[in-house]
């Protein structure tokens, strides 16, 4: 849900910098390097705390034995659900709210601080909490990942004047995301070959503590990419767009598509993790088998993309 969003709000930033309108091009100066730098340096947070959250989390509550393996995925189940649903509600939030030019810088920075104390429960006594505790807080920890998300998502749209701008900025913070997320997994495969029988809490904080090295960067970076207004569009409203989004072939395609890719990988490594402690007995290696099999699928992607432009 979280890949199709993300992937939906890159649409619209390219889409929308390639009207003649958008753009007071002539009153924006063009991107610099150091901006473009900066803007990618912004999505740390938020990368780290994607694919491998739910990867290490899961398995980590329901070792606590506080809450059933079951109640565990209905917990997720629901975040997710509500991740989705508040995500437009945040959107709009965004657009409407009248902050001045530093508004997204703003929505970032009121986002970043519940986010790494909620973290910080999270990874600290998240085992020991009840079902009902654990919702609450998964509740305020995934509205303030939207709101840092969907403001960051938002400024870099604010920012480019051209679909060529747009290619560079998003292009570059997918690099930047791509290097966060192989980091993200290599530090609970680095404690689990340094250290020899660590616990599954520490392979966790191994990896929280590369969300607090993120932390400080995002920070540092926010301070130099220069602020835009928020200017609201009027829109067609969300009833006409959502009918107007259903009835477009390639878009609900495009969408199948991206869901099952997000299922069938979101699954898979997040069952990895109990399947390799319950069945193979392989919970003193399971974080390394994951890391490698990251690897070698970032190493596959590029001949997939070869084969499937060949057909």
């Amino acid at each position: 849900m979280k890949a199709c969003h993300l992937l939906f709000r890159e649409h619209r930033a390219l889409a929308s910098t390639a009207l003649p309108s958008a753009a007071h091009a002539d009153e924006t100066p063009a991107l610099r390097p150091r901006t473009v730098a900066a803007y990618a340096a912004t999505a740390g947070p938020t990368v780290i705390l994607g694919l491998p959250f739910s990867v290490y989390l899961p398995p980590y509550i329901a070792e606590g034995g506080v809450i059933s393996v079951a109640l565990v995925g209905l917990l997720f189940s629901l975040t997710t659900i509500w991740d989705g649903v508040v995500d437009p509600l945040i959107g709009t939030m965004v657009d409407r709210v009248r902050t001045g030019l530093g508004a997204h810088r703003r929505w970032m920075l009121l986002a970043i601080i519940p986010l790494a104390l909620l973290l910080l429960a999270l990874v600290t006594v998240g085992d020991q909490l009840p079902f009902a505790a654990l919702f609450l807080m998964m509740i305020f920890f995934y509205s303030s990942y939207s709101l840092y998300e969907v403001a960051q998502l938002s400024w870099g749209s604010a920012l480019v004047r051209s679909p060529a701008d747009s290619a560079l900025l998003y292009g570059m913070r997918d690099w930047f995301a791509k290097i966060a997320l192989i980091l993200a997994f290599a530090a609970p495969a680095a404690a689990q070959l340094l250290i020899p029988g660590v616990s599954l809490q520490g392979r966790i904080m191994a990896y929280a503590s590369l969300f607090l090295l993120m932390v400080p960067i995002a920070l540092f970076a926010i301070r130099l990419v220069p602020p835009r207004a928020i200017i609201a569009e009027p829109g067609i409203g969300w009833r006409q767009e959502i009918r107007a989004s259903l009835s477009f072939p390639p878009l609900m395609l495009l969408f199948g598509v991206q869901f099952l890719n997000s299922f069938a990988f979101g699954s898979l490594t997040s069952l990895f993790v109990f399947f390799a402690a319950a069945v193979l007995d392989l919970d003193g290696q399971s974080a390394v088998l994951l890391f490698a099999s990251f690897i070698g699928g970032a190493l596959a992607s590029p001949v997939w993309t070869f084969l499937a432009r060949r057909r």
